[in-house]
């Protein structure tokens, strides 16, 4: 399973969407685009909104920091992430 955060060094917002990852152990590819405006283009492109952070699992946007915290307490983010129920 392929796990992509897409983030901004100085975003609170990104912060909370790496936190709650970590907290759940799981493996993902950062993709900062501090210096990467064209990256910001693409990241619209693929997920229809222009905000940071912004999470994909297998190609398929998942959404952003509320929604994954939304997802979490649904209990649904560790099925999302390929992650066993507890």
């Amino acid at each position: 399973m392929q796990i992509e955060l897409f983030t901004l060094s100085w975003c609170g917002y990104c912060s909370r969407a790496r936190a709650l990852l970590d907290r759940h152990g799981v493996v993902y590819r950062e993709v900062c685009l501090d210096r990467d405006p064209g990256g910001r283009i693409d990241i619209r492109s693929r997920s229809g909104r222009a905000t940071l952070p912004q999470l994909f699992v297998d190609g398929r946007h998942v959404g952003d920091c509320d929604e994954l915290h939304a997802l979490e307490r649904q209990g649904r983010l560790r099925s999302i992430l390929g992650l066993p129920d507890r």
